[in-house]
């Protein structure tokens, strides 16, 4: 790959991470992923049972739609669960779908698209118990559109992917309960003898150590923008957001 894991990662948490809509984060996964990948348009998906749902979606191509629910056959769901097919195993790993594929998954999705095309599949959530996922689809028209490289692409950035995701979910969750989110209780992973921190908290130390590098100068040459990859105003907007002090962080 052109980009370390670890750039990849940085980048994405510059382009991505936002309090809006679901659907204006979908629209920032898709730009970024065009970056380094074709992208004719990006579907975000829940799957429960035999119910297929869209959730939001950032659409290139008018002709490449996809419904907002689309329930599958029973005698679909019945060999989707007993034949051995593209999704069969490792329902938490990104898949690359070439359009070359020959099972019963792949009858479903060129039903789906009602082209030809290929896909990268993204998921963003799994749970066993319940028989449901939530996944980002990147698709392209046409066969063999990605690589085992746009896999890798999508692997370094997947955990960035969830957790915008859950915390688009925790913002709606928290407008509902009437809490703000100093308020709710966080459960913390502990990581040997400290606890691992929240995504929030590296985003925060990231941006103050560009901002401490750069003695608090945030955009033009050599600013902490510059540094991050950042446009200066989303810097400042993310700034604004964790109320970091920048003028503590100014040197004289």
């Amino acid at each position: 790959m052109k980009y370390t894991s670890a750039e990849l990662f940085q980048k994405c948490i510059g382009s991505i991470f936002v309090n809006e809509s679901v659907e204006f984060f979908t629209k920032k996964v898709a730009m970024f992923l065009s970056l380094y990948m074709p992208v004719s348009a990006l579907f975000l998906v829940s799957v429960r049972g035999s119910s297929i749902t869209k959730l939001s979606e950032y659409n290139q191509i008018p002709t490449l739609s996809l419904s907002d629910k689309i329930l599958v056959d029973p005698e679909t769901i019945m060999r989707l669960r007993t034949e051995k097919h593209f999704f069969s195993e490792g329902a938490f790993d990104i898949k690359v779908y070439t359009g070359n594929e020959t099972c019963v998954f792949s009858e479903l999705h060129n039903k789906v698209y009602g082209m030809e095309t290929s896909a990268v599949y993204i998921p963003l959530r799994f749970n066993l118990l319940k028989d449901s996922t939530v996944l980002f689809v990147a698709v392209s028209i046409g066969k063999d559109c990605y690589t085992q490289e746009h896999c890798e692409i999508c692997s370094c950035i997947q955990s960035a992917l969830i957790e915008g995701f859950l915390n688009i979910l925790s913002e709606g969750e928290d407008e509902h309960s009437g809490k703000s989110r100093q308020e709710r209780p966080v459960e913390r992973i502990m990581d040997g003898d400290k606890p691992f921190q929240t995504f929030n908290e590296v985003t925060v130390n990231h941006i103050i150590k560009a901002l401490t590098r750069t003695n608090g100068k945030i955009s033009g040459q050599d600013g902490a923008a510059e540094l991050l990859g950042l446009n200066p105003s989303t810097l400042w907007s993310k700034i604004r957001k964790h109320h970091i002090d920048v003028k503590g962080l100014e040197h004289e």
